[in-house]
């Protein structure tokens, strides 16, 4: 038993890796579990997935295959949907499409204040030719 409970959380190792989740904790927050002690069970042995926890998995992430998450049969994705990347995003696309959104605003906010610090100084000087120009003619 102890055996086979080993290969399902090497299955869950895997998934985890390819999903880019670090640790068991993080797994079990993003199924919406309060804790991560079914997953430490499952590591020791303790007891199996769950059909629960399963369908929890592939509903949360459809291009996992159920059989294998279950039983260790065939590959991890399903084909059509490993293909697309249906509905799951890697998280380093999301956080490197954050990135360049962060950046092009940076870029475009740089540009306001140099703009802005131009005409400041623009203004000032147009004030001390006209306090000049003033001066001369008094």
């Amino acid at each position: 038993m102890e055996v086979e409970q080993n290969a399902v959380y090497q299955r869950i190792e895997v998934l985890k890796k390819y999903l880019l989740i670090s640790s068991d904790q993080a797994f079990a927050k993003e199924l919406g579990m309060r804790s991560a002690q079914t997953i430490y069970n499952i590591k020791k042995g303790i007891q199996s997935i769950s059909k629960t926890m399963a369908n929890a998995i592939v509903k949360k992430w459809p291009q996992i295959r159920y059989e294998w998450l279950m039983e260790g049969e065939g590959e991890m994705l399903e084909a059509d949907k490993a293909e697309t990347g249906a509905e799951y995003v890697p998280i380093e696309k999301t956080v490197l499409q954050t990135i360049i959104s962060q950046q092009e605003t940076i870029r475009m906010l740089t540009e306001t204040v140099h703009s802005m610090s131009l005409k400041k100084e623009t203004d000032a000087h147009q004030e001390g030719d006209a306090e000049c120009v003033g001066a001369v003619g008094a």
